[in-house]
């Protein structure tokens, strides 16, 4: 039976340690070599566990890593549709300012127009009182 490091058979009088002469010290060094095999296997699973923990714990940090990533680039998505959104918004708001810039500029051509119909008619107006005062003094 083996015995945990440190507790092997002929150390506790167990029947390694009642065999006589070269028989007990066999049974000794048999011990102990299955002893030191036991513990190279626990280190070696021990060793086989670090290596799994430290690659799930590099998986975990690269899935974080992507998860950031995607993140961000979810945040620049949104971002650029807000951006081509503004952008159309600019373009529909410009469209615009242009057609009532356009139409004030017709609507100041047709007040100049309007008064200088206005200072015709008045220029008229006089010429016609003009005459009749003239005509009445006659």
């Amino acid at each position: 039976v083996c015995q945990p490091p440190g507790r092997h058979c002929s150390a506790q009088g167990g029947p390694a340690g009642a065999a006589s002469g070269s028989r007990g010290a066999a049974g000794g060094g048999a011990a102990r070599a299955a002893e030191a095999e036991e513990s190279r296997v626990v280190a070696a699973e021990r060793d086989e566990l670090e290596r799994e923990r430290n690659a799930l714990r590099a998986e975990r940090q690269l899935i974080s890593q992507r998860y950031t990533a995607l993140g961000s680039k979810v945040e620049a998505l949104v971002a650029m549709e807000a951006v081509r959104g503004a952008s159309q918004r600019e373009a529909a708001l410009r469209a615009r300012v242009e057609e009532l810039e356009a139409a004030l500029q017709e609507a100041c051509a047709a007040r100049r127009d309007d008064a200088a119909e206005f200072r015709r008619q008045e220029a008229l107006l006089g010429q016609r009182w003009s005459d009749q005062l003239e005509e009445a003094e006659a």
